[in-house]
């Protein structure tokens, strides 16, 4: 996802230049202070001296008892020759005091990275007796001298006198020869404590911003914050040892497990910044064929941290002065590769140029250390607040770039938000305008279904009329064919066709009648309602040979629309007597909702299907075959607010039933 370039405001700007003058205050004034320190030799008589070809297994005796020729002065810090192969060196310090009162003071070693230290001396009235003090990097803290990180002794001086001190200093790499004296432990102390408010300051702004971070990398999941994560956290593990920090934890370790760590973690933070680095300026996008490099660089770089770690066990302890090479290879490729990426328009390119700058800033004292010409603790310092800088930056970096990915939602989600705005404006319109179609269509529909059904009208009346004259000449033919069977057979067959066509023509009739709404309500009596109905299925049931007995009081009332009434009983009962073996029933029965007409047969009974169809009243659900007539009657029903119920016979058959309104003559 492509970011716009940072612009950070007066007052972020601000923020920075504050924090860099607070950490070069803290990390390079107050910790600083050095009041009290005296780098042996000094002027006030105190001399070094150390002894050349020191073995292994000269006692403290035979070290105090050898020729003042054996010793040689030590003026400055650096590399002493030391004895092979576990690196011993014997030095001798003598303490001057020109005071008339005693000096309480601290020896230290200037670097505290030495693995052993045995300090040696006469204390004042025990002369012959010597007292034994240890410290170093390999000494657990409660074993030392000094409680802490320090490889320093606790040592007096006589008034006007001196005090010969003997160290027996021991390392794997080398022994750097550096001794401070201070006349005052009181000084040394306070330095201790500046020194320990300074780096809680240090490793407590990148634990916070650890912290910070992981929280944002368990919320967000964003790749760049979880490539800093680890940036972040693997350096900090390097500081951790690189300040002897596990000293303060009681954590004894020294060389070569010190040196490999360091290695290890130093490596991998590199790693961890080429990967930062390339998600952070999209390097594959911007920049391929140096993503492909730094790849490259990556790869190696984590073969070397897994190289370092197991090296003092393999032996190759030689071999951990290549990571750091590589590591400020690394830095200077990640710079470069910042530069191109500005060059090409990569956002936020340039801020990361300005981190990773204030991280040479305070590696350079490092280098100049590395030459000699500045002191380790100053290089020290300046490290810390070079990246400490970088840290921060990079962390505001990281903080700028999620408000932008904030913003950018922001402005997504408005962006959705007008869209459904149009989105239902247009919705709305189209609602509108399908509303208005489908008004439209139904009235068309609507008209044109009139038309379907004023046609089916005006058809039934034109073909009653010359039907019903055809009818009635083949009757009259049919009587007075006497002597001709066959002519006789065909006319009754004629007449029976013309009547079954005479009644389809009524049914059509009737259905365009119900759709049009017509109709008209009177009283009748139900005998005269149902007597022109068994009439004419009379011919039907004497040529089936079913008999049909009709039980319908002349005296019983309804009130009804005639024409469909009669249209309903005449097709169930043509349907029964369809339907019937041998017998067909019509009764009419009184009760107190009104007359209940039921028409049953002795057949084989309605199919499920076609059951359920007429008990749920729906004559959409009724098969296709069949003809109109139960299509009709359900029609007829629901026009004329009738119930038709349906009733299976045990034993078989079917019973029809529906109920009319009662009415007075």
């Amino acid at each position: 996802m492509p970011f716009s370039p940072l612009k950070p405001t007066a007052a972020q700007w601000g923020a920075i230049a504050v924090a860099a003058l607070g950490f070069a205050y803290v990390l390079m004034g107050l910790e600083d202070d050095r009041t009290g320190r005296r780098p042996v030799p000094d002027s006030h008589g105190t001399t070094l001296e150390y002894l050349e070809g020191s073995e292994e297994k000269l006692t403290i005796d035979d070290v105090a008892a050898l020729p003042q020729s054996r010793w040689h002065p030590w003026s400055i810090a650096g590399f002493a020759p030391a004895t092979k192969p576990k690196n011993v060196l014997w030095a001798r310090v003598r303490l001057r005091n020109a005071e008339a009162r005693q000096l309480e003071g601290v020896l230290t070693d200037g670097e505290h990275y030495v693995d052993r230290a045995d300090c040696y001396f006469h204390a004042p009235g025990e002369e012959g007796v010597w007292r034994q003090m240890r410290s170093g990097e390999w000494t657990p803290a409660v074993q030392k001298a000094i409680w802490g990180r320090e490889t320093a002794f606790s040592i007096i001086v006589p008034a006007r006198g001196e005090q010969a001190v003997y160290l027996r200093y021991e390392d794997f790499f080398a022994v750097w020869l550096e001794v401070v004296w201070w006349p005052q432990d009181t000084l040394f102390h306070a330095m201790q404590l500046r020194q320990t408010l300074a780096e809680g300051l240090y490793f407590g702004t990148l634990l916070a911003l650890l912290f910070y971070n992981a929280i944002l990398w368990i919320k967000l999941r964003l790749p760049p914050t979880g490539s800093y994560l680890l940036y972040l956290g693997s350096f900090t593990l390097f500081m951790f040892f690189c300040r002897s920090v596990p000293q303060w934890f009681g954590w004894a370790v020294g060389s070569p497990w010190v040196e490999s760590f360091l290695n290890t973690f130093l490596s991998a933070s590199a790693v961890f910044l080429l990967s930062f680095a390339g998600l952070l300026l999209d390097l594959p996008r911007y920049l391929p064929r140096t993503a492909v490099w730094l790849r490259r660089l990556r790869a190696l770089l984590i073969v070397l941290a897994a190289a370092s770690l197991v090296a003092p066990w393999a032996r190759l302890t030689s071999m951990l002065v290549i990571p750091g090479l590589l590591v400020v290879v690394a830095h200077v490729a990640v710079f470069g590769a910042a530069v191109a990426a500005r060059r090409v328009g990569a956002p936020q390119a340039s801020y990361f140029m300005l981190a990773i700058g204030a991280l040479f800033a305070g590696v350079a004292p490092a280098f100049f250390y590395w030459i000699g010409s500045v002191p380790l603790p100053d290089a020290g310092r300046v490290v810390m607040a070079g990246s400490a800088m970088e840290m921060l930056l990079l962390a505001v970096l990281i903080s700028e770039r999620i408000g932008f990915i904030q913003q950018e939602k922001i402005a997504a989600q408005k962006a959705l938000l007008v869209e459904a705005e149009q989105r239902e404006i247009m919705q709305e319109a189209y609602a509108d305008d399908l509303a208005l179609e489908v008004r439209e269509r139904t009235a068309d529909l609507e008209r044109a279904s009139a038309d379907k059904d004023r046609i089916l009208t005006v058809l039934g009346h034109d073909l009653r009329s010359p039907l019903t004259g055809l009818t009635r000449s083949a009757e009259h033919l049919a009587g007075r064919a006497n002597g001709d069977e066959s002519m006789r057979t065909f006319l009754t067959e004629a007449v029976q066709t013309g009547r079954g066509l005479l009644l389809l023509i009524e049914d059509l009739v009737m259905w365009a009648r119900l759709r049009a709404g017509t109709g008209q309500v009177t009283v009748h009596p139900l005998g005269a309602v149902a007597a022109p109905v068994f009439a004419l299925q009379s011919f039907q049931a004497a040529a089936s040979g079913i008999v049909m007995e009709i039980q319908v009081p002349d005296e019983l009332m309804v009130k009804t629309d005639l024409v469909p009434t009669q249209a309903l009983l005449r097709n169930l009962l043509s349907n029964a007597l369809k339907a019937a073996r041998y017998k067909v029933w019509v009764e009419a029965t009184h009760l107190p909702e009104g007359v209940r007409v039921a028409v049953r047969d002795d057949g084989q009974g309605l199919p499920a299907s076609l059951e359920a169809a007429l008990i749920a009243a729906n004559p959409e659900r009724l098969p296709s075959m069949g003809g109109l007539g139960l299509r009709l009657c359900l029609e007829i029903s629901r026009a004329l607010d009738l119930k038709l119920g349906v009733v299976p016979i045990d034993g078989g058959g079917t019973e029809f039933r529906f109920i009319l309104p009662t009415a007075t003559s």
